[in-house]
C-alpha cells in the first residue's frame, strides 16, 4: 500500500491471531500430505449475500484409489454443516482440535479417489482465537490448501456490494463480473507454505457511535453488535486526544470528523492500525489495545505533511502514544482501563545493530510494509532514536521543536525566532530543529547510529564546517544579524551556497561597520537603515549608499575648518548682511534627511561663499571707492558752477544790461 495514502499505525504485532492460525494450518497440510496418497485440491469459497456465512466446497482426489490412512482437514472453529460426499455416500463430520487448530477427519478409505467436503464458515466471537468473522458488514477468514505441489487451486465468490480485500503468499487471479467478484489462484506449488486471508467488507452496514471531545466531531464505525470495541475506542479517544493535544502542544489538526473504523485489514499485512491521512480515517483491528489506539490517534498530527520520512512519523507516534499513557496513568483510572494501558504500554529497546534485519533507518524509510522481520526493526528503532531525544531534551524543549515543524519556523533564527523557512520537511529537518532548537547533544550520535548510510556521514562534516563558519561571522556581524540568504542556505542544507554567501557578507558588512565608525567619528546618526538590505542579502543596494554617505560626510569634515575660521576686514565687508552658517546647516539638514547628494552640493556652496567673499570685498571695497570719487568730482562741480553764478551777479555790465531793454519804455521818469 502506497506510504503516501496509508501510514502503517502501529508497531507490527510479532504474533497476531491470523498468524498463530496460518502456523497451526501449515503444520497440518504438512502432516496430511506426509501421511497420504498425492493429492489433488479444487477449493470454493463462496460468500453468501444474505447471511455472510461462507459456503466452502473443497474436491479432493486421490492419484489412486484405496485407503488413506488418517486423513485430517484444517477447518476453521466456527465451521458447521459438515459433510463429506464419498463413493456416492454422505456423511456428516463433527469439527474437532482447540481454538488455535481445528479440523475434520475424512473416512478412512474412498473407491473412486474422489472426496468432497462441504461446509459453512458461520464466524467466530470477537477477539477469539480463530480467526473466521461473520457480521452483516463482514466475512473474514483465512484459507490453506492440503493438496500436493501444482495440483491445488482455489476460487473465491463475493457477492457485490461486498468489497474483497486479501493479502497471502500468492498472486491472485482478480475477475470482476456482473454480480459478484471471483478471486482465483491456480497450480499453487507452494501448498505447505500457501495461505490466503479474505475479507469481504460492506462498510454500509457498519454500526455508527458519534461524539465531541473538546469541540472535536469524532464517529466510529464498527462491526454491528461489537459494543465492546466501541465502548473502548470512545473511552480511550476521550482521555488519550486531549493529553495528547497538551503534550504535542499543537492543536488538534482534524477540523471536521475524524472517522476510527473497526477493520480486518490491517491485519492482513501484520499491522494493528493505520491512519489514512487525505481521508482523515483511523482503521484498526478488534484487538483492544490501548497503545494501538493511542498511536494511531496520534497520526492527527504526526504524519508525512510534518516530516516525510517514515522513520521521524512513526518514531513520534510511538513515542508520544507512550508519554499520554504514563501521563493517564497518573490519573484515576477505572481498574479495567488502567490494566489495559499497562499492558499495553510500549517500552523502547536499544536496538540490536547486529541483527540480521538491521539497516538504517533511511532504507527503512523507503521501504513502506516490508517483511517482517525488518518492519518490526524499523519500528523499534524509530521509537528508540525519538523517544532518547525526547527523555534527553524534555518536553518543553520537544515542543518547542514540534511547533517550529509545524509552523515552518527556521532552525537558525536571528532576532525573529518565528521567521518562516521554505525546506523541505525531511531527515535534515528534524535533525536540525532537534540540535539548533531542541539543544540535543546526542542527536549527531544516534543518526549516525541508527539513521544515516555511510555515504549521508559526508554531509555531517559539511554541515559542522558551515556552522562553525556562520557562528564565527554571526559573532564579528554583531549588532547585525546573519543575513537570511545565509541562513536559508543552511536550511537547505546547501553548505557550500552558506559559504559563499558568508564571504560575499563580509565585504558588505565591512562597509557597514566602517561607515558605523565614520558616522561615530562625526557624532552622525544615519537616516536610513541598511540592516533590511544587509538582512536581505540585497547587498548590491548597500554599497552606494555607503560610499555616497562616506563621500558626503569626509566632504562636510573637510569643509568644517571654515565655519570658525575668523573673516577679515575685506571678507567681513564681502559677506555685509550675508550668513556663513547658512550653507554648512543646509548640508547638515540636507544629509540628515536622507540626501547625502545635497549635503555635497550644499558642502560645495559654502566653500564657494567663503571663496567669493574676499573678492566680493573687494568688489565692494571699490565700489565704494568709485562712488566716493564719483561724489567728489559731482561736488567740485557743483561748488565751480556755483562760484561761476555768483560772479556773474556781482558785475557792472550785468546791472547795465538790467536796466537796458525795451522795458525802459514802460517807466515814468521825471527830471
Amino acid at each position: 500500500m502506497h506510504a503516501s495514502t496509508w501510514r502503517a499505525g502501529r508497531r507490527l504485532l510479532i504474533v497476531t491471531i491470523g498468524v498463530v492460525m496460518l502456523l497451526a494450518l501449515g503444520a497440518s497440510s504438512s502432516f496430511a500430505q506426509t501421511a497420504g496418497p498425492n493429492i489433488s485440491e479444487s477449493a470454493l469459497y463462496e460468500v453468501d449475500a444474505e447471511t455472510g456465512v461462507i459456503h466452502v466446497e473443497r474436491e479432493f482426489r486421490f492419484d489412486r484409489a484405496g485407503s488413506l490412512g488418517s486423513f485430517r482437514v484444517p477447518v476453521d472453529a466456527s465451521s458447521e454443516n459438515v459433510t463429506v460426499k464419498s463413493d456416492n455416500r454422505t456423511t456428516a463430520l463433527s469439527v474437532s482440535g482447540e481454538a488455535g487448530f481445528t479440523y475434520v477427519t475424512l473416512p478412512s478409505s474412498t473407491t473412486n479417489g474422489l472426496a468432497l467436503l462441504t461446509y459453512d464458515i458461520v464466524g467466530n466471537p470477537n477477539r477469539s482465537e480463530s480467526p473466521a468473522r461473520v457480521n452483516p458488514a463482514l466475512s473474514a477468514w483465512e484459507i490453506t490448501v492440503l493438496g500436493s505441489p501444482g495440483n491445488s487451486s482455489v476460487e473465491v465468490h463475493v457477492p457485490k456490494p461486498y468489497r474483497p480485500e486479501w493479502a497471502g503468499t500468492n498472486s491472485v487471479a482478480y475477475h470482476d463480473k456482473s454480480d459478484h467478484v471471483e478471486i482465483t489462484i491456480s497450480r499453487i506449488n507452494n501448498p505447505t507454505d500457501f495461505v490466503l486471508a479474505v475479507a469481504a467488507r460492506d462498510d454500509r452496514k457498519l454500526a455508527v457511535r458519534e461524539f465531541d471531545i473538546d469541540g472535536h466531531f469524532v464517529r466510529l464505525h464498527y462491526w454491528p453488535g461489537d459494543e465492546e470495541w466501541a465502548d473502548f475506542v470512545e473511552d480511550n479517544a476521550r482521555l488519550a486526544l486531549p493529553v495528547l493535544q497538551e503534550r504535542i502542544d499543537r492543536p488538534w489538526p482534524e477540523v471536521d470528523t475524524l472517522d476510527i473504523i473497526e477493520s480486518p485489514r490491517p491485519y492482513l499485512i501484520g499491522y494493528g492500525g493505520w491512519y489514512a491521512i487525505n481521508l482523515g480515517e483511523i482503521e484498526v483491528g478488534e484487538l483492544l489495545l490501548t497503545s494501538t489506539l493511542i498511536h494511531e490517534l496520534s497520526h492527527a498530527w504526526f504524519n508525512d505533511s510534518l516530516f516525510q520520512e517514515r522513520f521521524i512519523t512513526e518514531g513520534l507516534a510511538d513515542t508520544f502514544a507512550r508519554q499520554a499513557a504514563l501521563a493517564l496513568l497518573e490519573t484515576d483510572l477505572s481498574p479495567e482501563v488502567r490494566e489495559a494501558m499497562e499492558e499495553t504500554l510500549e517500552e523502547p529497546e536499544e536496538p540490536d545493530l547486529d541483527s540480521t534485519a538491521a539497516r538504517a533507518l533511511l532504507d527503512w524509510s523507503t521501504s513502506s510494509f516490508g517483511s517482517f522481520e525488518a518492519e518490526r526493526y524499523g519500528y523499534g528503532t524509530s521509537f528508540y532514536v525519538v523517544n532518547e531525544l525526547y527523555e534527553e531534551i524534555g518536553q518543553e524543549a520537544f515542543a518547542d521543536m514540534l511547533v517550529a515543524a509545524d509552523l515552518d519556523y527556521t532552525a537558525y533564527p536571528a532576532s525573529d525566532p518565528t521567521e518562516v523557512v521554505y525546506v523541505a520537511a525531511n531527515w535534515k529537518r528534524f535533525f536540525d530543529l532537534a540540535d539548533r532548537i531542541g539543544g540535543s547533544d546526542r542527536v549527531d550520535d544516534l543518526f549516525r547510529t541508527y539513521v544515516l548510510r555511510d555515504e549521508d556521514t559526508e554531509l555531517f562534516e559539511a554541515r559542522a564546517a558551515a556552522i562553525e563558519a556562520y557562528e564565527d561571522f554571526a559573532d564579528r556581524s554583531k549588532p547585525y544579524e546573519v543575513p537570511i540568504n545565509v541562513r536559508d542556505a543552511l536550511n537547505a542544507w546547501a553548505f557550500e551556497a552558506a559559504l559563499i554567501r558568508i564571504e560575499n557578507a563580509e565585504a558588505a558588512l565591512a562597509d557597514l561597520l566602517a561607515l558605523d565608525a565614520r558616522a561615530a567619528a562625526s557624532n552622525f546618526t544615519l537616516p536610513v537603515d541598511l540592516t533590511g538590505e544587509y538582512h536581505a542579502g540585497d547587498f548590491d543596494q548597500i554599497a552606494p549608499t555607503l560610499e555616497t554617505y562616506t563621500r558626503a560626510l569626509d566632504r562636510l569634515d573637510q569643509i568644517e575648518p571654515l565655519r570658525d575660521r575668523p573673516l577679515s576686514w575685506l571678507e567681513t565687508t564681502g559677506l555685509g548682511d550675508g550668513d556663513t552658517n547658512y550653507f554648512f546647516d543646509l548640508a547638515w539638514a540636507r544629509i540628515n534627511s536622507d540626501n547625502p547628494e545635497g549635503a555635497m552640493e550644499a558642502a560645495d556652496m559654502a566653500v564657494e561663499q567663503y571663496a567669493g567673499l574676499r573678492s566680493d570685498g573687494l568688489r565692494i571695497v571699490g565700489v565704494r571707492v568709485l562712488v566716493a570719487v564719483v561724489l567728489i568730482v559731482l561736488f567740485a562741480f557743483a561748488v565751480r558752477v556755483g562760484i561761476g553764478i555768483a560772479r556773474r551777479r556781482s558785475t557792472p555790465t550785468l546791472r547795465l544790461d538790467a536796466l537796458s531793454g525795451d522795458a525802459d519804455d514802460e517807466i515814468d521818469r521825471v527830471a
